[in-house]
């Protein structure tokens, strides 16, 4: 039996919970990088396709760059305003909700009429609380504007960096991987690309599978939605599709609003928007995900989880849609390096 080193073990411990220190205290930066590898292993295959058409790698970073700012564009003329609009119409329907309470109480009490009237009365008092609440988190988001306003400056400079690491990535991936693997002695450099290739396969499958799912997501629940005849449909479908980056728990997150929306019409509209969203849940995770991303993230549902509302506490929305693969990845390293110090004759520093 082998005996544990507890000095080198405390060094590896402070060493983690130093850098994490350091990653939480440039979180701005390292949000900017993922941000920047997401678009990288989104526009990859195109590139790639371009270079296998005899374009050089450059002008091929070059037309994908051109073609994404074209999309963007003509994103923001013709999607922004009818968004824009249904927002500030549910500004105003969020306002009237409370007025409009004591009606859909009524409408409501249909389903709970046959509880004794204490559990009634309970159960308005928590919809009125929860109205209240509904109303507080709105002006709080509301007054969080000044606050991003003051910071706008630093997030420039982070959007800056952004499309600036992609050309890069893209242009000339393989120098990159060279430096890195530098860092490595030659004794271990074979492995270290070994790792490098697995945690690429992790992050090319999931990336580009999340962000396919996303589009499917906005694609399918947005005409659903319109065709059911529920209001701000574009928002919700938006909601649904961007909620679909974050695995597990963001089809439920998105759902239930977008249920809640649709029950403010009827509450047959609620059941068929529920059912129809729960087929598309089905769908997606039983027949489209092991197509996009296969099994190359290998983790458990509870991994995932747990991944999820720790990255959530450092990095917010953005590391929680990360949060996945890079556990994944960690893991690729951790087993890689209890695979090598099983070899005989390997004694790892």
């Amino acid at each position: 039996m082998r005996r544990v080193d507890w000095r080198k073990a405390l060094l590896w411990v402070a060493v983690g919970v130093g850098g994490a220190y350091l990653i939480w205290r440039v979180r701005g930066f390292v949000i900017a990088l993922l941000v920047s590898i997401v678009l990288y292993y989104f526009l990859r295959p195109v590139v790639e396709a371009l270079c296998r058409l005899r374009v050089p790698r450059v002008l091929s970073v070059v037309v994908v760059f051109v073609a994404l700012g074209g999309a963007m564009v003509a994103f923001g003329r013709y999607a922004i305003p009818p968004i824009v609009g249904e927002l500030r119409e549910a500004s105003h329907r969020v306002r009237s909700l409370k007025e409009d309470l004591p009606g859909l109480i009524a409408r409501f009490r249909k389903v709970y009429r046959f509880l004794p009237a204490e559990v009634q009365r309970a159960v308005e008092e928590q919809a009125y609380k929860a109205a209240d609440q509904v109303m507080s988190y709105i002006f709080a988001a509301a007054g969080k504007v000044a606050d991003i306003t003051v910071r706008s400056i630093t997030f420039l400079v982070l959007a800056l960096l952004v499309p600036v690491m992609t050309f890069y990535f893209l242009a000339d991936p393989g120098r990159i991987k060279r430096a890195f693997l530098e860092w490595f002695s030659p004794r271990y450099r074979g492995r270290a690309e070994e790792v490098l290739s697995k945690v690429d396969r992790i992050f090319g499958a999931y990336i580009v599978g999340q962000v396919i799912l996303c589009a499917i997501a906005f694609v399918v629940v947005t005409p659903m939605l319109y065709a059911v005849g529920v209001r701000f449909y574009l928002i919700l479908g938006l909601v649904a599709g961007v909620a679909r980056a974050i695995p597990i728990i963001g089809p439920i997150v998105s759902g239930i609003p977008i249920v809640a929306v649709a029950w403010l019409k009827s509450t047959l509209c609620a059941l068929e928007v529920l059912i129809l969203f729960s087929l598309l849940h089905f769908v997606e995770s039983k027949f489209i995900m092991p197509i996009l991303i296969g099994h190359e993230v290998g983790l458990h549902p509870v991994e995932v989880i747990v991944a999820l509302l720790v990255a959530e506490e450092f990095f917010g929305i953005v590391g929680m849609f990360f949060a996945a693969p890079v556990v994944a990845a960690a893991k690729v390293l951790v087993q890689s390096r209890y695979a090598l110090s099983a070899q005989p004759g390997v004694v790892l520093e």
